[in-house]
């Protein structure tokens, strides 16, 4: 029996554990709607439970290049902005994470109204 018990507890040693948070979805903040051609900003926040390290760019259909990281922060906070394509439409945009989730958001680059239905000002 004690034996039966010791080799259960080897084997369960060597089974791989993801973390717990692995399935968990990783909370970040993503600009919802924007113009054609207009400026999309992500932050994450790694040090909130619900929040994770980067490990690479946000990559995006409707971006005409992926946003990079470049400022940072007070509770590993990591911002950046990228660039929207000019057709409109609804996009998704994802990210890795250092703990191996990946991240996924969407926005909507925006229906620009003819110059003529628009109110002066």
């Amino acid at each position: 029996m004690l034996k039966k018990t010791l080799i259960g507890l080897m084997t369960a040693a060597l089974v791989p554990v993801a973390p717990a948070h692995a399935e968990q979805a990783v909370v970040w903040s993503l600009t919802q709607d924007v113009a054609p051609g207009g400026q999309v900003q992500a932050v994450v926040f790694a040090e909130w439970d619900v929040g994770c390290t980067p490990n690479g760019p946000v990559t995006s259909r409707g971006f005409t290049a992926p946003l990079r990281w470049t400022e940072g922060g007070d509770w590993g906070r990591h911002a950046g902005y990228a660039t929207a394509v000019d057709r409109p439409g609804r996009y998704l945009a994802v990210f890795p994470c250092t703990d191996g989730r990946t991240a996924t958001g969407s926005f909507t680059v925006t229906v620009v109204a003819p110059a003529g239905d628009r109110p002066a000002g």
